[in-house]
């Protein structure tokens, strides 16, 4: 029997267990006491964080415990990008670093969180993506700007959301507003018009086995991570040869959150991104027609990969809960609201709810996170209807913020 080892919980992976079931995996959860999954009725076995959740914890219950090296039947997942990351990089043999990894193959371990070490792999390996360039210091990025012309993407070698990530009209303004030390190495890109397309894969042992694809509708900001989505039936021309390139080049073993660029041209799609992990629109898998579970649990037949089977010709629309009706309050933003007031189709019916453990937490911490800031958004409301030289004394002051310790936020 297979296992699933789950390490790490967050929203990107909470939904996954009950998207799992029903297969005869064994699902294994590694995680702190305040984890869901210790308490979710699809988790198997859970293995207690023997420490505080820090990286240093992490890595050495992982190391410590040899039940939670991947066999040639296991999968693992990851909740976040640092200690994957961290695992890749250590000074270990490559057998024992690749048995911590969604990985059968060490050329893969370089690109491992590092935008940089997937921009080498991909030109190394001919795989079509934007015109890209590593540069390891801020004293050889003139040169590299200069093989550059028109709009252009700098992004920093770790990191996730989009968060370092920036686009520039050219690349003399680069020099002008260039990126801090700590994002080096970086990543030059061609800035490539077009549309970014979405694409959830899974690998098995390097092969191509399972892709949902989507069109991002909306997000939280404008690299940032998606709030609503229209899914494929099939993917874009193009996009199946180009995973399943990178795939066999760096052994990919699990689930990777890919995303691609489809030129306005509609030339062949270009891949940028390959996080080995997950994210939360997989767990919506086996309500669109694609049983992750049964490709986990054995080698499936062709043709590969499998595609949802229940998405019409135009597509389906679906909102991500709860990241969109957060989004929605701390923004007011009425448009990302409006879908789940109205309970829109793809909102409230498409949701995955089965897993108890899960539903609490995730409500729990929807309240955890909004409270705080609904206040401050009120707080700096009504700071805005004082008169001016008392608003100015109380933006000075902070006390809006010491309002909001004084209530224990």
């Amino acid at each position: 029997m297979g296992r699933v080892i789950l390490v790490g919980c967050s929203e990107l992976t909470a939904r996954l267990p009950e998207a799992l079931a029903g297969h005869g995996l064994e699902l294994v959860a590694v995680g702190g006491a305040a984890s869901p999954f210790r308490r979710s009725r699809f988790v198997d076995r859970f293995v207690p964080l023997m420490g505080p959740p820090l990286l240093e914890t992490w890595i050495t219950n992982l190391l410590a415990d040899p039940s939670l090296a991947a066999g040639p039947d296991d999968w693992l997942v990851y909740a976040e990008d640092a200690l994957p990351r961290a695992l890749a990089r250590l000074d270990l043999p490559v057998g024992r670093r690749l048995s911590l990894l969604p990985l059968r193959r060490a050329r893969g371990l370089a690109m491992v969180g590092s935008k940089a070490g997937l921009a080498q792999l991909l030109n190394e390996h001919a795989i079509p993506t934007p015109k890209s360039r590593v540069v390891a210091t801020p004293a050889d990025l003139p040169a590299a700007l200069r093989a550059y012309r028109g709009p252009l993407m700098i992004k920093a070698d770790e990191g996730g959301g989009g968060r370092q990530v920036r686009r520039f009209a050219e690349a003399a303004a680069v020099l002008s507003d260039p990126p801090p030390p700590a994002w080096y190495p970086l990543v030059l890109q061609t800035w490539v018009a077009g549309e970014g397309l979405d694409a959830d894969a899974l690998f098995r042992d390097g092969d191509l086995v399972g892709l949902q694809t989507a069109w991002t509708l909306s997000a939280t900001h404008p690299f940032g991570p998606g709030l609503s989505r229209r899914f494929l039936p099939d993917a874009p021309a193009g996009v199946t040869s180009t995973l399943q390139a990178l795939g066999r080049a760096a052994g990919l073993h699990g689930f990777f959150n890919c995303c691609l660029r489809v030129p306005a041209d509609r030339s062949p799609p270009l891949l940028f991104e390959a996080d080995p992990r997950p994210n939360a629109w997989f767990a919506f898998g086996p309500r669109l027609g694609l049983d992750w579970g049964e490709l986990l649990a054995s080698p499936p037949l062709p043709p590969l990969p499998r595609a949802p089977g229940r998405v019409p010709p135009e597509g389906k629309i679906v909102h991500l809960f709860p990241r969109a009706p957060e989004h929605a309050l701390l923004n007011l933003s009425w448009g990302a609201a409006r879908p789940w007031l109205l309970a829109r189709p793809g909102t409230w019916d498409l949701r995955p709810r089965e897993d108890e453990a899960i539903e609490a937490w995730e409500w729990q911490r929807l309240r955890q996170l909004l409270t705080p800031r609904l206040l401050a958004v009120l707080l700096r409301r009504l700071t805005a209807l004082l008169p001016a030289p008392l608003r100015q004394w109380a933006v000075q002051r902070g006390l809006d913020r010491a309002l909001l310790r004084r209530l224990g936020f």
